[in-house]
């Protein structure tokens, strides 16, 4: 898209339009209350929430994300 066409960094996450609107679409057809995607994104937000609170809180403040 025009805002990440600019970005010279890597985005291994990232999903093509047409992918992410499929995804979002099949999710609203079967009725989700929420619908999770990159997969592998939602995968590492889950065990991320499985750690103890203040490691969980030490891990997000080293993050360059953070």
């Amino acid at each position: 898209t025009e805002m990440t066409a600019q970005n010279r960094f890597k985005m291994p996450m990232i999903l093509p339009v047409e992918a992410a609107a499929a995804v979002i679409l099949q999710g609203l057809e079967r009725q989700q209350d929420l619908i999770h995607f990159p997969l592998p994104l939602y995968g590492a937000i889950k065990g991320l929430k499985l750690l103890p609170y203040k490691m969980f809180q030490k891990l997000m403040k080293v993050s360059p994300l953070a």
